[in-house]
């Protein structure tokens, strides 16, 4: 009985969200879209990808190159180059890679999002 509910309880943790993995969409030359309400995390990898987010994720992470991204998330990291993100909106926006285009609209941040751009020739503007 113990064994049982010990795998019952097991099983719960480990569908939930706070122990999830970004969904990582990936490859070369590919299109996405993501739900939002499905997979709150994202990780764009590989080289020229285009993703749509519906909704609003928790984190963005794009580390591919020449990646397009569209939509709504509230952590953004941009290591990659060369990238593309438009943001319906945001409340943190990180640039550490290079020659990338950030630009976001609105935040729940009043003043608008926390911005780091380490990165070399990075442009990050609302719009």
């Amino acid at each position: 009985m113990k064994t049982l509910v010990l795998a019952v309880l097991v099983t719960a943790l480990a569908s939930s969200d706070a122990l999830a993995d970004p969904r990582v969409l990936g490859g070369n030359h590919k299109k996405f879209t993501n739900d939002c309400s499905k997979h709150k995390e994202v990780a764009v990898v590989g080289h020229h990808v285009s993703v749509t987010l519906k909704g609003t994720c928790t984190s963005l992470t794009v580390s591919g190159n020449h990646a397009t991204v569209k939509g709504s998330a509230t952590v953004v990291s941009v290591p990659g180059n060369h990238c593309e993100v438009d943001l319906n909106e945001t409340d943190e926006i990180s640039v550490p890679g290079n020659k990338n285009k950030v630009t976001w609209k609105k935040s729940s941040v009043k003043g608008g999002p926390s911005i780091s751009n380490s990165g070399n020739k990075n442009t990050v503007t609302k719009i």
